[in-house]
Formats: structure tokens, sequence, C-alpha cells
């Protein structure tokens, strides 16, 4: 099988790269050559520079990379639609196109169209559920829902990575998705381990892995870290770092911005810590949260969609009642005074092991494609 993969509107493969997601993101794509499930792989990317990063990958899998006069807002806007007319000599073998969000997705309905192949419509998280909460009715809200109802139309495939994500979009596009599955975010349990015992690591500073954003709900978690006179080591960057970084110095001076590191290198960050947090408002399926719960990590979470369905409170982590910075200290001190971290941290590793592997993954996809493709 011939397979093209659109990336995000607007996201370069050199973005992957820089954010430390590239050693993650390429394994699946890799798998499905060495399986030989897949001969050819074409990623389109947004990137005018991203053929540079071609030796990283197999031959099969080849960065086609977009002009360099398409660089801009509405040059990508412009390249989005029309991607599909200027790849003709690639995109006529292809038996299947695949998205990576919903975002640009409209890429993937005109190539369906234009040269009659199977349309794979795959999401970290929903799009119209996240701007749900932050801008229900706003411009972008409203046209996030005419995007998913258009490739939910025409889409013959579909998979989302959460039940909660699924249960959603049942709801709203009800005539459209006899074809939507449950596909957690994978990671690479060879690698995401623990190497450590949970008892032997840090156990005065927790740490968070993610964006600096607003959706992370951080500026509580930071209140919350200060005053248990806790240390907080924090990797990412995001559009509120500014302003974290500003407000972490009135608090304290054990909270750290470490940056962005890349993927593969965070192992020995998890299991250099006993206690890592994620307080979001809401979440799809979080991939730190699962590495670090891989790890073995003892797991602090918000109680919300996403973050719920991997813990279970006082079983497989721990649980917040509310995203108020009192609600996350009762959890850290509920965390920290419990007596079975090492059940907890056994369980919680168990259970992403059996569940999120790349081959489990890889397989209940590959599954689901053949039915469609074969």
């Amino acid at each position: 099988m011939k397979l093209a993969f659109l990336f995000t509107r607007k996201i370069s493969l050199k973005t992957w790269i820089d954010s430390g997601l590239f050693g993650r993101e390429k394994l699946i794509y890799e798998k499905l050559i060495e399986d030989k499930f897949c001969e050819q792989i074409y990623w389109f990317t947004y990137g005018v520079d991203d053929y540079k990063y071609q030796d990283l990958l197999p031959l099969q899998i080849e960065v086609v990379s977009m002009p360099s006069c398409f660089q801009s807002k509405l040059g990508m806007y412009l390249y989005s639609f029309l991607l599909p007319f200027l790849y003709f000599s690639r995109l006529s073998s292809v038996q299947m196109v695949k998205t990576n969000q919903m975002e640009g997705s409209w890429t993937g309905v005109i190539i369906r169209f234009l040269y009659n192949c199977k349309l794979y419509i795959r999401t970290g998280y929903t799009w119209s559920q996240l701007l749900e909460d932050s801008s229900s009715g706003s411009k972008l809200h409203r046209f996030s829902i005419l995007v998913e109802r258009l490739a939910y139309k025409y889409c013959d495939l579909a998979s989302v990575s959460s039940y909660h994500n699924q249960s959603y979009l049942k709801n709203m596009y009800p005539e459209y998705l006899d074809n939507l599955f449950v596909l957690g975010n994978f990671i690479d349990t060879k690698c995401f381990q623990p190497v450590t015992d949970v008892n032997t690591r840090c156990e005065d500073r927790l740490l968070f892995i993610g964006r600096l954003n607003k959706e992370k709900n951080l500026k509580p978690l930071l209140e919350a870290v200060s005053s248990l006179g806790l240390g907080l080591d924090l990797y990412g960057s995001g559009d509120q770092e500014t302003e974290l970084k500003s407000y972490a110095e009135t608090l304290s001076k054990k909270i750290v911005f470490h940056g962005l590191i890349a993927n593969e290198k965070l192992v020995d960050i998890y299991n250099d810590h006993k206690y890592y947090v994620l307080t979001s408002h809401a979440e799809g399926m979080p991939k730190t949260l699962i590495e670090a719960m891989a790890c073995g990590c003892i797991c602090i979470g918000t109680n919300v969609l996403g973050i719920n369905e991997l813990i279970v409170d006082q079983k497989t982590g721990f649980l917040t009642t509310k995203t108020s910075s009192e609600s996350i200290k009762s959890a850290i001190e509920k965390a920290i005074q419990s007596k079975e971290h090492q059940q907890i941290s056994l369980k919680a590793s168990s259970y992403i092991q059996t569940n999120f592997s790349l081959d489990a993954v890889y397989e209940l996809e590959k599954s689901y494609i053949q039915k469609v493709v074969i």
C-alpha cells in the first residue's frame, strides 16, 4: 500500500524535531515500512526546508516540503487547498490519505475525491471539543465544527485517542461516524519503563512536561507547589512561558523552567522524579502522562476528561477534586502521604505497558486500515 500522510496545517517536520516529537512520531510509520504493510509513505509537511531531514528517515518515507512561495499565514491556507493539485505523480498512486489532526483535513477530502483513494481522519484531540469550553460560539469554534462535519462526512475511517472524544463526536455527528474507533496514543514501552525504584527518586521536586499554555492550568500548580515548599521542574514551551516565568519568580526559587527536550531524553528525567503532575482543564489522551505512568512515576492529575481515563484515584495515581490551587495542593499532599507508592507505581506501569505500547496500537490501527483498503 502507498500512503499519503498530511501534517497538521502550519506544522513542519522541523517543528517536530525542535520540540522533541520526531523520535516518537516517526515510529509507527517506520513500523509500517518494516512490516511491509506500506511500500511507500509520503509525508506532506508545512516546512519549506523539511527535505533536509530526509536522511533521518527510511528511503520509503519521502518528505515533501512546502514550496517557499507559500511561506506566510495566507500562503499556508492557500497551499492546503492547492496541495492535491501540485503532486499528481505521487498522489495518483496512493491507496489512502491520512491526517494527523483535524486542522487542514480538508486537504485530505480534496485528495479523496481527486484520486479516488480512501480517507482516514486521525486526530489526537478533538478540535471543537477543546475549543468548546474556552471559546464556545467563537468564529474559530464554529469553523472547527464546519471542518469536522466535512471531514467525518467524507472519510472512510476515523480514529480518536480517547473514549470521551468518541462519545462527544458520536453525539455531534451521529449520521457520519459508524467507522470511528478509539486508538490510544502509543509510546515506546521498550524505552519508557521504570529503571529506578520509585522510592529512591527525588521526593521534594515535582515534574511537569508539556505546553506552557492556558489549557494546562499552570498558575494554580505553581501556587500549590510554592505553598508546600516543594520544587517543580517544567519542561516545554508555549505562549504563557514568559508570563509564567515572571509569576514563578514572585513565588519560589525552587521552580525551574528547563525548556524543550528531545523525547528520547525524557526517560531519565521521569526516572529521576517520584512525582509527575498534570493539572490541565481538559486533555485528549495526554502522552506525557502515559510516559510518566509507564516509567512508574506517582502521577497527580486533575479530575477532568482525558486524565481521568488514565488515572484511577489512589490506584494508578491521584486525582484532584477541582482545578484550583487548593485542590491541587490537597491532591499533592495526599500523594506524598500515601503508603502505597510501590503498588501504585507498579499498577500504573503495568497498565500502560499492556494498553499503550507501540505494538498494541500499531496492530489495532493496521487491522482497521486493512478492512477499508483491502
